[in-house]
């Protein structure tokens, strides 16, 4: 990360970089940085790569901007209609758009009690919330990956890293940074 910083402050047009950068903080969770790098890459270079615009997508989405992920992940696909990765998660996120905003709602209500029980060392209470957020949005990524970190905190490996590899294998870069670290 550093290297990358530093060659943006020697260089702020190193496109690589910056792009670079934003994909690592993507994967830390740091999501308001990386899509300030996204920003900045694609309003000066809007033809940088389908990929890119995936990425903002995908932030815009998980930041709940639905109208602003929609547009990026519209672009994604004009620039490459036939990518399956691409194809994939603009089906998850529509999906997700067409469910039920109440459903939603408790989903993401139900998620957040469950973060406040987890960081209190009330894990399987935790781990209980978000199956049923889970179960209330089954394209919502991010109760995978809640379940997947709860389950890690409870010292189950194994059933950590299915829950991971779900949210991995739906475009989740968090998810995929566990199962590169965890699940060998």
């Amino acid at each position: 990360m550093r290297d990358f910083t530093a060659a943006l402050e020697r260089y702020p047009e190193f496109h690589e970089a910056r792009y670079n950068r934003a994909l690592l903080l993507q994967k830390s969770n740091n999501l308001q940085a990386a899509l300030g790098d996204l920003d900045l890459l694609l309003g000066s270079k809007p033809d940088y790569s389908a990929s890119a615009w995936e990425s903002r997508a995908i932030i815009k989405a998980t930041l709940r901007d639905g109208k602003g992920a929609n547009e990026d992940f519209q672009q994604a696909l004009r620039m490459e209609p036939q990518n399956p990765k691409i194809q994939r998660n603009y089906s998850v996120f529509t999906s997700t758009l067409n469910a039920d905003p109440n459903t939603l709602a408790e989903s993401d209500r139900l998620s957040e009690q469950g973060i406040q029980l987890a960081q209190k060392g009330q894990l399987k209470e935790a781990l209980s919330l978000f199956q049923r957020a889970a179960e209330l949005s089954p394209n919502d990524l991010r109760s995978r990956v809640n379940i997947g970190n709860c389950l890690h905190a409870m010292g189950d490996l194994p059933g950590a890293c299915r829950s991971w590899k779900q949210a991995a294998a739906g475009g989740n870069r968090y998810a995929q940074s566990m199962v590169d670290r965890f699940c060998k």
